[in-house]
């Protein structure tokens, strides 16, 4: 009983209104979408700048062309999934302990260092075009410097070169050689680089000799590399070899590439014309005999060697070493 008086003296207030329906959702949507419409002109009030407006930009990759290379190895790999970090620290770590071998060995062991060189070219390097630049004492006379274009295949063994600037007025200006071919003999235009006449010239002929001071059998980075070594290796068993490693060096005439560089001097005794100096540089990365200076007692020029712009095993034309390209 006192419950309900309680209850019925109570002031009763306004009904509640049921929950909106119809229209009035309807009204409530457009509010809220009212409200956050200013949102919609951030982008615009930050700057018309293509990357704050959420345009994507296609920028460079990161990735070095040896970093790709090594992405693509591992992706081939049978059956290994495809890693999503790449720890690139021991790829470069690899190669420097392998120029500090090198190094430690061109100081302390010139004759393995060289060896080992030769070993990686002859794995390697099958072919090669190039410049090659040489100027030699013939004779007694110091010749003009010569710019000859030089394409080179081991085997068989094949010569094409072509001059550009330094031959002699009535001398060759392409010559091809490839062993067991032709008789043996020098293919020569001489004259003209086109219309000149074509010769047939012995490798022993006067008119060669005079203008080189090896034979065109001798000719190239690995044959030179090897007269290097074969030299080297003798004066080491007589305890002969005076040699020092002067470092890793940036040479101007190789198309400024880095090069390990060696003195061997004095020779003991001079070696032929005279040579008592020899200065060889070996390139960093490819490890082909690049550069080669003689000198004399008195420190004047008797040859110097350069190859530059090296193409190596690049795809050869099938007549490279034939009479048409001459």
């Amino acid at each position: 009983m006192t419950t309900n008086l309680l209850v019925a003296g109570v002031k009763q207030s306004s009904p509640q209104k049921p929950p909106p329906q119809g229209g009035s959702l309807l009204a409530y949507f457009f509010l809220a979408l009212l409200m956050i419409s200013p949102l919609s002109l951030y982008p615009l009030l930050r700057g018309t700048n293509d990357s704050q407006i959420g345009i994507p930009h296609h920028k460079p990759s990161p990735l070095t062309p040896d970093q790709h290379l090594v992405f693509g190895c591992l992706g081939i790999f049978p059956g290994q999934g495809f890693p999503g970090t790449i720890p690139w620290e021991p790829f470069r770590k690899i190669g420097q302990q392998e120029s500090r071998i090198m190094e430690e060995l061109a100081e302390h062991d010139p004759v393995e260092f060289l060896q080992r060189c030769l070993n990686r070219v002859d794995q390697e390097t099958h072919s090669y075009r190039c410049i090659f630049e040489k100027r030699e004492r013939v004779n007694g006379r110091l010749r003009q410097k010569e710019t000859i274009r030089l394409h080179f295949r081991n085997s068989p063994f094949s010569v094409h070169m072509e001059w550009l600037k330094g031959y002699d007025l009535l001398g060759a200006r392409r010559t091809i050689y490839v062993e067991g071919e032709n008789d043996g003999l020098l293919i020569v235009r001489a004259l003209d680089a086109t219309i000149g006449p074509i010769k047939e010239l012995a490798i022993n002929d006067s008119q060669v000799k005079a203008t080189s001071r090896f034979p065109i059998t001798e000719s190239g980075m690995q044959k030179g590399a090897r007269a290097t070594l074969d030299s080297m290796r003798i004066a080491w068993e007589t305890q002969t070899l005076f040699i020092s490693y002067e470092g890793i060096v940036r040479v101007k005439e190789v198309g400024d590439r880095l090069c390990y560089k060696l003195i061997r001097s004095p020779q003991v005794p001079p070696e032929e014309d005279g040579v008592n100096e020899l200065i060889v540089y070996i390139d960093l990365e490819t490890h082909l005999q690049v550069g080669s200076v003689l000198l004399d007692a008195k420190g004047a020029l008797i040859a110097e060697y350069y190859f530059r712009d090296i193409d190596i095993n690049p795809t050869i034309k099938a007549d490279q070493f034939t009479r048409k390209a001459l």
